[in-house]
């Protein structure tokens, strides 16, 4: 005591508040790293120990604790009465502390009186110093700390590191949680953590030197220096770290270890109170995270924040997928923030996955998308320019994200890049979540939750289930949904990658010949091995659905307009529309405005349902793609070979399913269903068009369209360049390919071709024959107005006229001349 300068004043009147004061003087010594004798400390003990056990030892305690323990303890106290069992084990001063923790009523004067003898004993540091506790734990410590030495918080902190542990009693838990509440609150009851951290706290949170002795700083005084900690977490040395996380993983254990949530939470903390969820009422507040209070949303935010960047932090997470991260995650590093829970998000539909497990996965996963502060810091770092630059006004990290993806379209279809790769990168792994689960995509579900309702009510909301299904139906869901959805379509095709059903369904085939493929080009090259036997039925239904997006908007096939730039530029000018649904959304943030207003929308669903197929350009048209294949398919035009080599791409896609071309399903939708049903569609058409039963006028020129494609080149007619394929290389190899010079060539060679590819190719000749069918002059009037080379014939109807009208001129004096000598003669 002398050498530490912890003397008692001999003219202090109160005994026991010297003692406290005494032992608060040598605590602060021994954690400032001073020397205490082992005689002095067992006897340090005995006392902490007694002030714990008997409320009436400490004068302070029983004259301004009064009124509360006969409100709140009056079962145990009893007036005049002194050193009853339940004083000296320790139950008043339970009491008090359960009280100080649970009512809002408390007294500050107790309170600070309570605070003061809990520093003074730090049951926290040693549990022999807290009787009632150590008897209500011991057969917890027995089973569960065991081999743990007593001393410097071991024991307390392998109690709390086993709280929600099996074998943990329910009278050591409640006890604990009483002591615990005010370790929580102070960190300087945490004896290892200020051994490891005292430099770093002097140094990088300029802590005082007076820290310890110090009973006037207020609980969010000393919050603000463990928070100082963990944000500078890089910089703390390695002891610190390790036990400044061990701290920040046991208190996120339970909301009483929290008291920045607790303290500022209690009004909101009322609606999660369901013994239901007992334990869970952190993960309740999430869920309810916008209609918070501010100060309780702040708070949640901060750790909402914290156990995004370290998934570690989150008990029922880890609680529920310890198991699942070995079996899945074992080789992530710890230090690599969010590539844990990267990890498990990319296993969580394994066969092996726990459904708990994925259940506070997906948790995590919707819960971020609620604010744009909970970007994870590896996102905000590559993508703070673009995010500043365009969607500084976003307030949801789902609305950031959309903002972003708009970026990436409109980089596409205007040739712009302000995306950086790193951002690209990042934006990549979020859209690949998103579209595995349409609860991950606030934005679309709120857009199409009619629809949803409507036709996907039994699909399940993960495995992209009920996203592929709105697609499915994308011809009839409402105005609203569809141009979200049409957003989301247009992603698969520009960013394969992120697309989860692609990418699963088609898994098998990916793995087998597109494994050295960008995952740009994923897509792409499915699309030539489309055909292989072993493409599975529901890759090639998504294949399919992908095909027809990237056929109806040619700005989002990349290889198109690489290679067909000129000969758009000079063909189909006036084909490019700018006004396109690829601008950003006032509306991203306004999911939950759209959920107050679903019930307006609820009126119009039948209305809309009605139109949808008179939305405008709701499929795009394929207006370059059809211009394109126009002037292939006339063989006056010539396009340039390397576009030709991609259209003949194109125009194969297209034959793999009637949908994936536009136009042509499009005006022969009525006539496919009514007359082609069970056979092969386009055959169909093409012999109804030459038995001339179509009587749509805009089906009979998409379908005379496809027959001069035929003409145009035989590798765009499967049937018959399968038929062909051997007399095409024996005889037209050297035949450059387009305007119809390879079949030109074999017509020429016909009887010397094969039978199989005489007898398709005489068919062929049969059906090119009837597109120049004229009945009347209607038709041929028609012909005129729609064909390709209309000028030619105008100048030459012109010029015939001008003819006639010429030879009418010279023609009329010699008429005159013989009609007046024929008039004189008769005179």
């Amino acid at each position: 005591m002398r050498e530490h300068q912890c003397v008692t004043n001999p003219q202090d009147s109160d005994k026991q508040l010297s003692l406290i004061n005494l032992l608060l003087c040598l605590e602060d010594r021994i954690k400032k790293g001073n020397q205490i004798k082992d005689e002095c400390r067992r006897e340090m003990l005995a006392h902490r120990r007694m002030l714990m056990s008997d409320y009436a030892v400490s004068p302070e305690i029983t004259s301004k604790c009064k009124n509360e323990m006969i409100q709140h303890c009056h079962t145990l106290y009893r007036q005049g009465a002194s050193g009853t069992i339940d004083q000296r084990g320790g139950r008043m001063i339970h009491c008090l502390f359960n009280a100080a923790r649970r009512e809002s009523n408390f007294s500050r004067e107790c309170l600070f009186n309570i605070k003061s003898l809990v520093r003074a004993v730090d049951p926290g540091s040693d549990i022999r110093a807290d009787p009632l506790l150590e008897t209500a734990c011991r057969s917890v410590i027995d089973t569960l700390c065991a081999k743990i030495k007593p001393g410097d918080s071991n024991i307390i902190m392998c109690l709390l590191d086993n709280i929600k542990n099996t074998r943990m009693t329910e009278d050591c838990e409640d006890r604990l949680m009483e002591v615990a509440y005010f370790m929580a609150r102070d960190w300087r009851l945490t004896p290892k953590l200020i051994r490891t951290c005292q430099k770093n706290l002097i140094d990088l949170c300029k802590l005082p030197e007076s820290w310890s002795m110090n009973n006037n700083m207020t609980d969010v005084q000393l919050g603000q220096y463990l928070g100082c900690l963990y944000q500078k977490k890089q910089q703390l040395s390695d002891n610190c770290r390790i036990e400044l996380k061990r701290i920040m993983s046991i208190r996120t254990k339970a909301i009483g270890l929290m008291p920045e949530v607790e303290d500022n939470c209690m009004a909101d903390l009322a609606l999660c109170k369901n013994p239901e969820i007992k334990g869970e009422e952190l993960k309740c507040l999430q869920k309810k995270y916008k209609k918070l209070e501010s100060e309780c949303k702040t708070a949640i935010q901060k750790y909402t924040k914290m156990t995004i960047s370290d998934p570690s932090l989150d008990f029922l997470l880890m609680k529920t997928c310890e198991p699942m991260i070995r079996i899945f995650c074992s080789n992530v590093e710890n230090d690599n923030e969010n590539d844990l829970l990267r990890c498990l998000v990319k296993n969580k539909n394994n066969q092996k996955m726990d459904f708990r497990c994925k259940t506070n996965i997906e948790h995590q996963q919707i819960i971020s998308l609620k604010d744009a502060a909970f970007l994870s810091e590896q996102f905000q770092k590559n993508c703070n320019e673009e995010i500043t630059s365009h969607c500084s006004t976003k307030k949801t990290k789902a609305s950031v994200i959309q903002c972003l993806a708009n970026l990436v379209l409109i980089d596409v279809t205007k040739k712009t890049k302000r995306i950086n790769e790193n951002c690209r990168n990042e934006l990549k792994i979020e859209l690949l979540q998103r579209s595995e689960n349409i609860n991950l995509d606030p934005l679309l579900a709120a857009a199409c939750r009619n629809d949803i309702r409507k036709f996907c009510s039994s699909k399940l909301a993960g495995n992209a289930q009920i996203t592929d299904c709105l697609k499915t139906y994308h011809k009839k869901v409402s105005a609203a949904c569809y141009a979200r959805l049409r957003k989301r379509q247009k992603l698969d095709v520009v960013l394969p990658g992120t697309d989860y059903s692609l990418t699963t369904k088609c898994a098998p085939l990916i793995q087998k010949y597109c494994a050295n493929e960008k995952k740009q080009n994923i897509l792409l090259c499915l699309r030539r091995n489309i055909n292989q036997d072993n493409t599975p039925s529901i890759c090639r239904n998504v294949l399919y659905r992908r095909l027809m997006i990237l056929n109806s908007d040619a700005r989002f096939n990349k290889g198109l307009i690489e290679n067909c730039q000129n000969d758009i530029d000079r063909h189909c000018q006036n084909e490019i529309i700018d006004d396109d649904d690829n601008d950003d959304d006032e509306s991203d943030d306004d999911d939950d405005n759209n959920n107050a207003n679903d019930n307006n929308n609820n009126n119009n669903d039948d209305k809309n349902d009605k139109d949808t197929d008179d939305i405008q350009d709701r499929d795009m048209g394929g207006r370059i793609i059809g211009c394109l294949r126009s002037k292939y398919a006339n063989t006056q035009v010539e396009l340039e070979p390397k576009c030709i080599t991609e259209l003949i791409d194109v125009i194969q896609t297209s034959k793999l399913d009637i949908e994936i071309d536009i136009k042509l399903y499009q005006k022969c939708k009525i006539i496919i269903n009514t007359n082609c049903t069970g056979v092969d569609k386009e055959d169909c058409l093409k012999l109804l068009y030459q038995k001339h039963l179509l009587q749509d006028s805009g089906c009979r020129e998409e379908v005379r369209r496809i027959i001069k494609e035929g003409q145009a080149d035989i590798h765009v007619d499967s049937a018959l360049s399968s038929a062909c394929q051997f007399d095409i290389i024996k005889y037209c190899n050297d035949v450059p390919i387009g305007s119809g010079k390879q079949l030109q060539c074999l017509i020429k060679k016909s009887k010397s071709v094969t039978k199989a590819c005489q007898s398709i190719l005489s068919k062929r000749q049969e059906l090119w024959r009837s597109i120049s069918h004229v009945d009347d002059i209607d038709d041929l009037a028609r012909q005129i107005v729609n064909s390709d080379n209309k000028v030619y014939f105008y100048a030459v109807i012109i010029a015939v006229l001008f003819v006639i009208f010429i030879i009418g001129c010279l023609c009329r004096p010699c008429f005159r001349y013989r009609r007046m000598k024929n008039y004189k003669r008769t005179n």
